[in-house]
């Protein structure tokens, strides 16, 4: 990685290998930091602009690509392999040798991955843009895994792409878990709308947030035209504000109240036994009941 910073993106280094400064300096590109994929990739981009100032940055890039957990990809400006570190070894099971000269989406692409967002990321590298994306690939062993990837371009003096830095984090355990949770909100949302008992969230101001079908069908609405409404509006009016204090009630411990109050159905007026309960932050303040 040493002699490939020094010796391919500044030949101008060459003559000047005792001194702290080069006479050219590269003009890096301009981009936005969303996260910290995107802020080590920017820490690269930089250290190649800092490279005319000092020779220790080249040995403090080099050591930082080499043993950082990131997977760091170096290309050509046509988007072909010259330099990967040890983590991309460790995760793809693809050697140097074995990447070189090839294009990375080429060797850790397969069936599952999402063709749409590949060629999103060919599109911007072609125009000699910065991309962000998180796709699936595959290692050489065929394991399947996400990976979160930022991809910067190098320019020389003039503008001109040189090189792209690509560096990727294996997301895999996070979509893994992203998926588990939305495996069990949907259960859970089955298990609510399956119930014959009416269940409804309210915010701190009163107004729903969420209704199962048991209680819109009592009140003649949809859930989603539910959404918004404030509750005490379907209590008959002589007991809105009864209504009212028993679920302002539940602020204080218990927090969970038991009450009856008369709900306009479809079926006119039906006396509802309610048991309430308060979600509470860290703080203690309401936030649904």
């Amino acid at each position: 990685l040493l002699h490939w910073l020094v010796v391919r993106p500044l030949q101008q280094l060459r003559s000047s290998a005792q001194q702290t400064t080069a006479t050219v300096p590269f003009a890096p590109p301009s981009f936005t930091i969303h996260n910290e994929i995107s802020d080590l990739a920017h820490e690269f981009a930089k250290a190649f602009d800092e490279l005319d100032h000092s020779r220790a940055s080249i040995q403090k890039l080099a050591i930082v690509a080499q043993h950082t957990d990131n997977m760091v990809v170096i290309t050509d400006a046509t988007g072909h392999v010259e330099w990967v570190n040890d983590s991309f070894k460790h995760v793809t099971g693809y050697t140097l040798e074995e990447m070189r000269g090839r294009k990375p989406g080429s060797v850790l692409r397969g069936p599952k991955s999402d063709m749409i967002t590949a060629q999103h990321v060919v599109d911007r590298l072609q125009q000699g843009k910065a991309v962000e994306a998180e796709i699936l690939n595959y290692s050489k062993s065929g394991r399947e895994y996400w990976v979160n990837m930022s991809i910067k371009p190098v320019r020389d003096a003039a503008g001109v792409v040189q090189n792209f830095v690509a560096v990727q984090r294996d997301v895999t355990k996070q979509r893994t878990a992203q998926e588990i949770l939305r495996c069990n909100v949907e259960r859970y949302r089955g298990l609510i709308e399956s119930q014959l008992d009416m269940i409804i969230r309210l915010d701190p101001q009163g107004k729903i947030t969420f209704s199962n079908q048991a209680f819109g069908r009592a009140v003649g609405l949809d859930c989603d035209q539910l959404l918004g409404s404030e509750l005490l509006s379907m209590i008959v009016p002589a007991m809105q504000e009864q209504t009212r204090k028993a679920i302002e009630s539940v602020k204080l411990p218990p927090h969970r109240v038991s009450f009856e109050c008369l709900l306009n159905s479809v079926q006119g007026e039906r006396w509802i036994c309610w048991e309430t309960c308060a979600v509470l932050d860290s703080a203690g303040n309401l936030q649904e009941t």
